[in-house]
């Protein structure tokens, strides 16, 4: 996905005020120095979505996060922090 549809659709987001917010693999098509200022700035937990009181869904292939649901046909397998789940695995 280009860059520029990426940042008009994470905005509007932004601007909409909605409750909850769903983003699927937006910071993919991002270099790491904007896939994490993005997640900073917008979406983690100091980002503006969060002061704005919206709930946010991100599903993505990264390792960002605060807490990450795992599901496995249908049904939530897993639930935490990145940390805890792979050492679940361990």
């Amino acid at each position: 996905m280009p860059r520029l549809i990426i940042a008009q659709a994470i905005a509007r987001a932004v601007y909409c005020r909605k409750r909850m917010v769903i983003f699927d693999d937006v910071l993919s098509g991002l270099d790491s120095l904007t896939e994490e200022l993005v997640f900073q700035r917008v979406i983690g937990p100091n980002g503006l979505l969060r002061k704005n009181g919206a709930t946010v869904v991100l599903a993505t292939h990264s390792s960002k996060g605060t807490s990450i649901v795992c599901i496995v046909a249908a049904n939530i397998s897993k639930s935490n922090g990145y940390l805890k789940l792979i050492s679940y695995s361990s």
